[in-house]
């Protein structure tokens, strides 16, 4: 945008978190139900598409991110990561409640979990992105 900055809207930096976070938001989404289908389908819970959820969700965020990187962009793809592969367990669980539970225990179990996601993904993330990585790895 040639005009000056408050003419033009958001700035660009907030422009590509925006974009990052909805695009590895879509890869976050799409990989969940590939996991959650191959994991109905065959009854075995393979770790490498948890890599590979990883793997499509941080290049999503890359992309979004217009090749760029910092903290930022990585503590985004790995809480992505994190909620896609708990969000993918969300129907084996309510599945093995459906019979026995009423819809209010449903949606107390579902919300508790989205939270305990939530905090499990956001507070080693913020903790790991504090770290400067020439120091960690002098220290190893």
């Amino acid at each position: 945008c040639t005009m000056p900055k408050s003419a033009c809207g958001a700035s660009p930096r907030a422009a590509r978190l925006l974009k990052a976070i909805l695009l590895g938001t879509g890869a976050a989404a799409v990989s969940a139900l590939v996991w959650y289908a191959i994991v109905k389908l065959t009854g075995y819970e393979l770790g490498i598409i948890a890599v590979a959820v990883g793997f499509a969700v941080g290049g999503a965020v890359r992309a979004g991110a217009e090749q760029r990187g910092g903290w930022a962009y990585q503590l985004i793809a790995v809480v992505l990561t994190y909620l896609a592969i708990a969000a993918s367990y969300v129907p084996l669980v309510m599945e093995s409640f459906r019979a026995q539970a009423t819809t209010e225990q449903e949606m107390v179990l579902l919300v508790s979990s989205i939270a305990v996601a939530l905090a499990a993904c956001w507070l080693p993330a913020r903790k790991a992105a504090r770290v400067d990585p020439l120091t960690a790895l002098r220290e190893e």
